[in-house]
Order: structure tokens, then sequence, then C-alpha cells
């Protein structure tokens, strides 16, 4: 998908409630001033892309812990320089929960938000606050991983899988 096709998605996106009305143009203000949005070398805002991995009847959601924040959070990433943010948020998938087979409950946006990103340590450097300009994408699994990444739940669950 090219950045042109990303911001027509989003300029048709029919926001749920004020936040997403005003985060929608900030993206979009963002996407179109900055060459480089898409690239977590802009320290102040990147796009970055989640999902919302759900069984194949849609009653549970599956969940990865977040080691920097130390609480249950959905799955997703940054862009790292992709467009194609339904691809990017199936490829996080895929890297967080070693979910081979994942395939899209739609292509359209679910969800859009300016998520603030508190400064921290990572892989022993500092990383400043900035924000996340994140764009949700819910995705359907279809079988269980098959190999171990991180440790997931499935909410309902009495205990927690370790994959």
């Amino acid at each position: 998908m090219a950045r042109w096709e990303l911001i027509y998605d989003i300029e048709r996106y029919c926001p749920f409630n004020e936040q997403e009305e005003k985060d929608k143009a900030l993206i979009l203000n963002w996407i179109k001033t900055n060459d480089n949005a898409f690239s977590r070398e802009n320290a102040v805002a990147h796009m970055t892309a989640s999902a919302w991995v759900v069984n194949k009847d849609r009653s549970k959601v599956l969940m990865v812990y977040h080691n920097i924040y130390h609480s249950w959070s959905w799955l997703g990433g940054h862009a790292d320089g992709e467009t194609d943010l339904l691809a990017v948020a199936i490829r996080e998938v895929k890297e967080e929960a070693g979910i081979r087979h994942v395939q899209p409950v739609s292509k359209e946006i679910f969800s859009l938000e300016s998520l603030t990103v508190d400064g921290h340590v990572k892989r022993g450097c500092y990383v400043s606050s900035h924000l996340h300009l994140n764009c949700w994408k819910p995705t359907l699994r279809k079988r269980l991983p098959l190999r171990r990444t991180k440790t997931a739940v499935w909410p309902g669950l009495r205990r927690k899988k370790h994959w």
C-alpha cells in the first residue's frame, strides 16, 4: 500500500468519538508533512500498527505482556518504513505471538489513536518520550501458535499459556 492509499483510507475513516476525530486530524497532518513519519528515527512521533487477535468465533482476544509498562497489551509495533499498516500488524502478530497463519477480519481501519510513550531504556539506550500514531487492524487467528515466543493469555482462561 502506498502512502497516498493510506491517507485515502484514513480520510474515509469515520471516527467513533471526539478523541478519534482529533487523532485522525493529527495523524493525517503528520503523515502528509513528515517524510519520515513511518520511521522510528522520527523521535517526536511515528506510525505504528496494532491488531486485535481474536479466535475464530471472536469470543476471545490474545494479549501479550508488555515489558516496558509491565501490563497486558494487544499486539503491534513500529511501521519501520512500511506504509501498509495491515502488513505491519500481521508481521507483528507473527513476530510477537509466533502465530504463523493469520488472516484479517477486515482490511478497514478499526481505530485510530495517538499513544503517548514515556521515556524508557531499550537495549541499553535511553529513548525519549514520544508519540505512537497508531492504526488498529482487526485480525483473526486460525490455529494455535507453533512456537514459544512470549507469555500470552486469552482472557477468560484460568491460567497463562506459555507459547
